[in-house]
């Protein structure tokens, strides 16, 4: 009787065949349920990565941006200081005189520099060359970024310019001054009496120098146009950058 009573209690105390299916589909249930949280937390950890990248490259451009227009300001003033400077050689060589000579070296000496534009493409050289320009989530920005870098590097006006100033520019004032970079740099220094001998009168006469002048003062005027341009495509792309920016405040 006791052997009987017992072996009942040991069988009622047994989990059943539906009771360990129970447990066994919650400790289940538990784990998936932990896998899925595991997945969620690593898919936000990822998602404020990416953010977090996008924010960096966002204010990358604009710093890049912010340069481009500051070089095409300076670049600007100094190419129109340029053009002014031509004009008044041409204004000396309309009633040359000898007393005009250190003005005149002065004034030919600024053009024998050029300035060029040369974008500053460090952030979208990064972004396209490791693929997270496909981290900025609004589509329009990255057309205009796409569109802005197309013609990165220097524009085609100042090739040109470039080519005239190696072509004309250099080469008429060697004929003048001598070929030797020792002769410029004594120009360069005011060292007029061990100067090469230059005559106004037959500097107004030369037509390769006149031509100079010229296409010094057009390149300049067609450089400043091009380079208007391009400051209102940064403008503009800038703007919509810090318009884009404020959405993270």
């Amino acid at each position: 009787m006791t052997s009987f009573k017992h072996t009942h209690q040991y069988t009622l105390s047994k989990p059943t065949f539906k009771q360990q299916s129970v447990k066994v589909i919650r400790e289940i249930a538990m784990v998936m349920i932990g896998i899925l949280l595991a997945l969620q937390v690593n898919n936000w950890a990822e998602a404020f990565k990416e953010r977090k990248e996008e924010l960096r490259l966002l204010n990358n451009f604009q710093g890049n941006l912010e340069a481009d227009i500051a070089q095409i300001d300076s670049i600007t003033k100094l190419t129109e200081a340029s053009i002014l400077n031509a004009h008044a050689i041409i204004d000396i060589l309309n009633d040359p005189s000898e007393g005009s000579l250190p003005k005149f070296i002065d004034l030919q000496l600024s053009l024998l520099f050029n300035e060029y534009f040369i974008t500053n493409d460090g952030a979208y050289s990064e972004a396209s060359s490791t693929g997270k320009i496909e981290l900025l989530e609004n589509v329009s920005i990255r057309e205009h970024i796409f569109q802005y870098y197309r013609l990165a590097g220097t524009t085609t006006n100042d090739d040109v310019v470039f080519k005239t100033s190696s072509e004309i520019t250099t080469p008429v004032w060697k004929d003048m001054v001598g070929s030797t970079r020792e002769m410029t740099l004594e120009l360069i220094g005011r060292d007029l009496k061990s100067a090469p001998k230059l005559v106004l009168k037959d500097i107004a006469r030369n037509r390769q120098y006149i031509s100079m002048l010229v296409a010094k003062i057009a390149g300049g005027g067609v450089q400043i146009r091009a380079w208007e341009t391009r400051r209102i495509e940064a403008k503009r792309l800038k703007d919509l950058l810090t318009e884009e920016l404020k959405r993270w405040e």
